[in-house]
């Protein structure tokens, strides 16, 4: 695996497609061609990215942000290790891990723990028992699986 930590010297927010050029002092002199990320990040001048460099340099694509002091001066504080993070202006959203919990939080005002078998919403517990009885009147919904999709029928009594 080539991988290689650069600086981004563009924003991604002008260029239509989301491309940053970069520095990396041992691969470009200067600064790369624009440089595709792989799904959508947005990223600002001075950001630290992974790049995946294994199909060469030509075909180098932005993996994400890299973890370091540029991003850890502008991340919202909480505990646990970050896994994802991203931020657009003044909104953000984070992945952490927190010894056996995953945490998802946003700018919105949404958590979502989980912990085990249970599943806490906004501090509100949910744990999945099964599938429960459907509530639809219907030919099908005595069924307790969908003969279309073999998916089990939804009911609002399982958590």
């Amino acid at each position: 695996m080539n991988y290689i930590v650069a600086t981004v010297l563009t924003n991604s927010a002008d260029d239509k497609y989301g491309r940053v050029k970069v520095s990396s002092p041992s691969i470009w002199d200067g600064e790369s061609a624009p440089i595709p990320t792989v799904g959508y990040c947005s990223l600002n001048k001075g950001d630290l990215v992974l790049i995946d460099c294994e199909m060469g340099i030509e075909y180098a694509v932005i993996l994400g942000k890299y973890r370091g002091t540029v991003q850890d001066s502008n991340s919202q504080s909480g505990e646990g290790e970050i896994i994802w993070e991203t931020m657009y202006g003044k909104k953000w959203a984070q992945l952490r891990s927190q010894g056996s919990k995953t945490i998802f939080k946003n700018s919105e005002g949404m958590e979502l723990t989980i912990d085990g078998m249970k599943v806490y919403i906004n501090g509100l517990i949910t744990t999945p028992q099964s599938a429960g009885p459907p509530e639809l009147k219907g030919p099908f919904c005595a069924l307790k699986v969908c003969p279309f999709t073999g998916g089990p029928h939804v009911s609002t009594k399982t958590l």
